[in-house]
């Protein structure tokens, strides 16, 4: 028995690792690990492209709110499946697939119900310290989807973001003859612009702070850009829109969104907020605003990559820089850096 047991440990594929962490601020190292399966369930990844996320980089300058040093970087990341064990029911090595990075329990109240985003031991794959910025990733079957061969691996690692984006957009109520309104013209709001676009609403704005972003806002098809900095052009727009994104996660954008939203319209919060923030509710309160939260995703992502591979929501404009692997402190540089005006910085493995 012993030796059938040293035998079927010997047949075992390994697989040698690189993976990135951040070890202090704006201090990166690699750690080589073995990686095998070590659950049939499981399937083993070579990752192929991993985009730099805001979580990423406020990890990188040592101002992540949840996890402490060292920290595994990147959870938006595509590619190839090289090992599948018995149990990986649909798939086999040679797969093209996007991972789900959130990990849930499955036995909580929410999610026996379905609402695994609402689960009480909800965390994600890097804060386990497995990481998209690596050569390999072991993670379980069932948060794996097949990627179309008609998307490239680059576009496969931002099914992530368009899937919250997807989860934020269908928290709204919209109508043919609404407007809409997206406050933040990064990453998320591009996406919940190209969202709003394909639902045929009246009229589409977007408020943001970069030229360059603002500028592929309008070539995506925004019939108004607004840049945030001209505020008497900005207050003009109060009690105007139907339906409003806040996609940014700052005070004052909050407050904005309160202040451009129709009596009796709806506003929902996609945006993180760093600390307690002062808001006037009494604006809420007199416009009998609904104001949702968008707690990331669930059941999202089959969904937005059947947006992406129909062509109708672009993922290729938003990459706009891409390194290697080895390049990471590039990568998070230009990333970080606000003259660069990044939007996805992807780093290909």
């Amino acid at each position: 028995m012993k030796n059938k047991k040293r035998q079927k440990n010997k047949n075992k594929i390994k697989f040698s690792n690189q993976k990135a962490n951040v070890v202090a601020c704006k201090k990166l190292e690699f750690t080589t690990e073995e990686i095998t399966l070590t659950n049939p369930e499981n399937i083993i990844v070579k990752i192929k492209s991993s985009a730099i996320c805001g979580g990423d980089k406020k990890a990188y300058i040592g101002k992540h709110p949840f996890v402490d040093f060292p920290i595994a970087l990147g959870h938006e990341f595509s590619g190839e499946i090289v090992a599948a064990g018995k149990k990986a029911n649909n798939f086999s090595a040679g797969d093209r697939v996007v991972v789900e990075p959130a990990v849930n329990c499955g036995n909580c109240s929410n999610c026996l119900q379905g609402k695994y985003n609402f689960c009480q031991d909800l965390t994600f794959l890097y804060r386990q310290g497995k990481a998209g910025m690596a050569q390999y990733i072991e993670v379980a079957a069932n948060k794996a989807y097949k990627l179309p061969d008609s998307l490239s691996f680059q576009e496969g690692a931002l099914i992530e973001p368009l899937a919250v984006a997807v989860h934020a957009w269908q928290r709204n109520q919209v109508k043919f003859s609404d407007k809409v309104a997206i406050i933040g013209s990064g990453t998320i709001g591009l996406l919940l612009l190209q969202l709003a676009l394909n639902s045929g609403v009246k009229k589409t704005t977007i408020f943001g702070i970069s030229d360059s972003k603002l500028e592929l806002a309008h070539e995506l098809g925004a019939d108004n850009v607004i840049k945030n900095q001209n505020k008497s052009k900005a207050e003009k727009l109060n009690n105007k829109y139907n339906q409003v994104f806040e996609a940014v996660g700052l005070e004052q954008t909050l407050n904005q969104a309160l202040d451009i939203t129709k009596p009796d319209g709806r506003v929902v919060l996609v945006g993180l907020y760093k600390n307690e923030i002062l808001v006037d509710l009494n604006k809420a309160i007199q416009k009998e605003l609904n104001i949702y939260g968008s707690q990331g995703y669930c059941w999202n992502f089959s969904e937005a990559i059947d947006l992406a591979a129909s062509g109708k929501i672009k993922l290729n404009p938003l990459i706009t820089n891409q390194f290697k692997l080895a390049e990471i402190d590039k990568a998070l540089e230009t990333a970080i850096d606000p003259a660069e005006e990044a939007i996805k910085v992807i780093c290909n493995c």
